[in-house]
């Protein structure tokens, strides 16, 4: 049964490294093959701190791609075997179906897995990643990779990082026993994974090794690792119809056992057959066929010949009879006699003799047929020697062939090395662009702040002492507007617009004499001004509180007795009855207080309605005080009009104190809180557009007429102190 299977007679070179290659080897074993397990590519963690922190977070960001199950299991190995936390949102993506499956064994599910050949082409070219502009990807790698997958994701408008957990480097592995076996014709295909292990391949088994490479059948997992090999010089390679190990050992199966017309035409290499088939002749290989091959030989003219016959003769004119009866038969000479049509007798007695002249045609011929006999053998001659050196001229062309080969590997090494060169400097330009960025950005900034610091450092030294002056004006008056609005100090603003004059005056500036005038006219309207005794009011309103303790309620209550003079008159009695009277009376007025009312009376008062009746009241009145302070006017009035009116449902208005207490709530309610302060910063606004009233002031020197001197400070500007002397 072993015989019967497809690859029973076959060896295959298997360059995967070792960790991946169990798989493989025994996928060749069952179909009867023998798999010789030579890693040209070797797996070792690299991740940084870095990559180990991107995965940590990596539920920040919205695509994972993993680029192969290496970096599914190095990915583990980062981050402490837990790559994804429990509740994610983040999308995995895998590039094909052997990292999907290792992505199913580390227990997660992959949303994103492009169909067979998987490689970044396909992964892009799916609908979920068309659409990722502002979306973050992390890109799950081994250091060094392609960069088309990133560079096409931020074409889109993605954000891309990368999280390179492992390094491939090339084996340190003897090479020796490996090209034995390969030169006794033991190595029948060879199967390759990427274009890197194909590289470290032709390194490691040097010039002798890439010669047997070339003539071996060749396997590869994409198109572009394909198109690798054949600029590498190898004869025929195939790309599988994807990455696993079933794929892989049926690309085999079908390049060995089956014809060039089974593979699928895009997929297979052009066939190379001038090695392959046996040799024959002289040399290694059929020998090209003669130049002269193709032009007919020379056949000698048909004729009648004495010399003896050759056999390129005998099988060019093989009847000559004809012939000498055609030369017999040729034209007579001009100067012949022309025999005679009869049958006279003279005729026939005298015998024709033949002409001179057609012995030298018969020379002619017989030297025509030495020239072609001697050019037959001629031709000969030169064709067996072209045969031999037809024999040593392709030995020399298998040599040239050798160093093209190598040559051409040579050159596909460079290359790739370029290759490996141009994605270093991509990475470095890409860094230091960014790099470049921020520093330039920073240097934006930090010219902006000098710029700014030196044109406020111009300002100051371009400043004399009247700009000084008039600065320090303007700073007065905006100190004057903040202790008057905000303070209400009406003391401390007045003297600071004094100020601001006195500072004005000393500047000499004629642009300051409006200002001046305005700012004269603000002192006096602030002179004048009366602002709201609010200070006393409060105070009232404190004394109010202290009186409500005292007053007397409208309604009885325990533990109170009868004023004098609330009860009426006792009637006259007998003066025999006075004293008993009397004594009745003054016993009966410490049990009984009579009061008189104009209102029916429900109930008496306890003690705690007593007290919740005067708390209410200083608590209207304590409202109405906290809202003066603060400047509520409406506030203010509604708290005092329902004191007033609590007052009169719960006290006693005939007595005088409650009285009292009612018309000093009402005179305060008639105060008016509010308070209008005068506008002062006309004067602060002229000032701080001093420049416009130093151009208006050139101005109007300038078309003052000739010989006029300008009105003096004094006549400008009539300003005025509080007091009616003039300002100085």
């Amino acid at each position: 049964m072993a015989a019967s299977l497809p690859l029973s007679r076959y060896t295959v070179l298997v360059t995967r490294p070792l960790e991946q290659s169990q798989g493989l080897c025994q996928a060749i074993a069952d179909l009867g093959g023998e798999a010789v397990v030579f890693p040209a590519l070797a797996i070792e963690a690299c991740a940084d701190a870095a990559a180990a922190a991107r995965l940590m977070r990596i539920d920040d960001y919205d695509w994972a791609i993993f680029i192969s199950a290496n970096a599914v299991r190095y990915a583990q190995i980062a981050a402490d075997n837990g790559i994804i936390p429990p509740i994610s949102t983040v999308r995995i993506a895998a590039i094909g179906a052997a990292t999907a499956a290792a992505l199913n064994e580390a227990g997660i599910t992959p949303q994103l897995v492009p169909g067979e050949p998987g490689d970044s082409e396909a992964l892009a070219a799916m609908d979920e990643l068309q659409q990722v502009s502002g979306r973050r990807c992390l890109i799950v790698r081994g250091a060094g990779g392609r960069e088309w997958l990133a560079d096409t994701l931020r074409e889109r408008g993605a954000l891309v990082e990368y999280a390179e957990v492992y390094r491939r480097v090339k084996p340190n592995a003897d090479a020796g026993p490996l090209l034995q076996r390969w030169r006794q014709g033991q190595i029948h295909a060879v199967l390759v994974s990427s274009g890197e292990t194909l590289s470290n391949l032709a390194a490691m088994i040097g010039f002798e090794g890439l010669a047997l490479l070339c003539k071996t059948p060749l396997v590869t997992v994409s198109e572009r690792v394909r198109e690798q090999a054949l600029a590498m010089g190898v004869r025929r390679a195939c790309s599988a119809a994807g990455a696993s190990d079933a794929a892989l050992v049926n690309a085999v199966t079908v390049l060995l056992t089956g014809t060039a017309s089974e593979l699928t035409p895009s997929r297979e290499s052009p066939i190379v057959t001038d090695q392959d088939t046996p040799s024959t002749g002289h040399g290694a290989q059929t020998a090209p066929a003669p130049t002269h091959a193709a032009t007919p030989e020379p056949t000698p003219p048909a004729t009648a010949v004495t010399a003896p016959p050759s056999p390129a003769a005998d099988a060019a004119s093989p009847n000559p009879a004809p012939a000498a009866q055609t030369a017999q038969t040729a034209p007579r000479p001009a100067d012949a006699p022309t025999p005679a049509t009869g049958g006279g007798k003279k005729a026939k007695d005298k015998p024709i003799k033949p002409p001179r002249r057609s012995w030298i045609g018969y020379a002619v011929l017989l030297g025509v047929a030495v020239i072609a006999t001697g050019g037959y053998f001629l031709i000969q001659q030169i064709r067996s020697t072209q045969e031999g050196l037809g024999g040593e001229l392709s030995k020399e062309d298998q040599a040239i062939a050798g160093l093209q080969s190598r040559f051409d590997i040579m050159h596909n090494q460079v290359v790739a090395l370029e290759t490996r060169l141009d994605g270093m400097d991509t990475k470095l330009e890409q860094g230091l662009r960014e790099h470049g960025s921020r520093l330039e950005e920073k240097l934006t900034q930090t010219q902006s702040a000098m710029q700014a610091d030196l044109q406020g450092l111009h300002r100051l030294l371009g400043k004399t002492r009247s700009d000084w002056l008039v600065a320090d004006a303007e700073y007065l008056l905006g100190a004057a507007l903040q202790r008057l609005h905000l303070v209400g100090d009406i003391k401390t603003a007045i003297a600071a617009l004094e100020g601001a004059d006195e500072r004005l005056r000393e500047a000499g500036d004629p642009a300051v004499f409006k200002v001046r005038e305005q700012l004269a006219n603000e002192i006096r309207i602030l002179n004048s001004f009366t602002p709201p005794d609010l200070i006393g009011a409060s105070s009232r309103l404190l004394a109010l509180q202290a009186k409500v303790k005292e007053l007397p309620l409208y309604l009885p209550h325990a533990g109170k007795t009868i004023s004098p003079g609330t009860h009426a008159a006792t009637p006259a009695t007998p003066s025999d009855a006075a004293p008993l009277v009397d004594e009745a009376l003054g016993e009966l007025e410490k049990i009984v207080v009579i009061r008189r009312l104009n209102k029916p009376v429900n109930a008496v008062l306890t003690p705690e309605e007593t007290l919740v009746l005067r708390e209410m009241l200083l608590l209207k009145l304590e409202t109405a005080r906290m809202a003066l302070i603060r400047g509520d006017e409406a506030l203010y009035k509604n708290s005092l009009a329902s004191a007033r009116t609590w007052l009169a449902e719960n006290f006693d208005t005939s007595q005088a104190a409650v009285r009292s207490v009612d018309g000093d709530i009402k005179a305060l309610m008639e105060q008016s809180i509010q308070i209008n302060y005068p506008e002062l910063g006309k004067s602060l606004a002229m000032l701080r557009d001093i420049t416009k009233l130093r151009v208006e002031t050139d101005g109007a020197v300038q078309n003052q007429p000739r010989g006029k001197a300008p009105p003096p400070a004094a006549e400008a500007a009539p300003a005025q102190d509080e007091k009616g002397a003039p300002a100085p």
